[in-house]
């Protein structure tokens, strides 16, 4: 996996949320390499933050497209919620200044 931040030059949409990514604002293009071939997908930063809470993954997997559904369920019976706003409010930051990997600290 090779992610890299990047000023987008035209209009593009995220692959999680769908919402558009306008010229000149910053979102993370993602290459993965599966099965010998690879993929490109784009994230708004919002997006690639909330990948990265540990609260988007099913069984060690991501399912891009689920992510947001997934955060939902699994902190619909915690008090979550709180820890992992403060989490996607550093991580948002830590993203826009160009550090794309976590130092993995956890959200609970």
């Amino acid at each position: 996996m090779n992610a890299a931040l990047i000023a987008a030059r035209k209009t593009h949409r995220c692959c999680e949320c769908r919402s558009q990514i306008d010229p000149g604002t910053c979102y993370v293009r993602e290459a993965v390499k599966s099965d010998g071939t690879v993929d490109t997908n784009k994230f708004c930063v919002r997006c690639y933050a909330l990948m990265q809470s540990g609260e988007a993954d099913v069984d060690g997997c991501i399912f891009i497209g689920d992510v947001r559904n997934n955060v939902r369920e699994s902190l619909r019976n915690t008090n979550g919620w709180k820890k992992l706003l403060a989490f996607m409010r550093k991580r948002v930051a830590g993203i826009r200044a160009g550090q794309l990997r976590p130092p993995y600290e956890s959200v609970s």
